[in-house]
């Protein structure tokens, strides 16, 4: 199941993000900008020569823009 869901971390320390560690169902699992989906979509497409599954498109949508 996907449930999408927002966070706002505040300011960030020195550090920057947290790490992330997924398990297997996340191996690549990474922090990715994504202020809209029109920038999701670019990132993903740039950095990973990926692209949205098209069952989350909808809702990763009507969640960013």
């Amino acid at each position: 199941m996907t449930v999408p869901s927002t966070v706002h971390l505040g300011p960030l320390p020195h550090g920057g993000l947290p790490a992330v560690a997924g398990a297997d169902d996340a191996k690549r699992a990474a922090w990715v900008r994504a202020d809209t989906y029109t920038d999701l979509a670019a990132h993903l497409a740039a950095l990973y020569r990926g692209r949205v599954f098209a069952a989350h498109r909808a809702m990763l949508t009507e969640l960013l823009d």
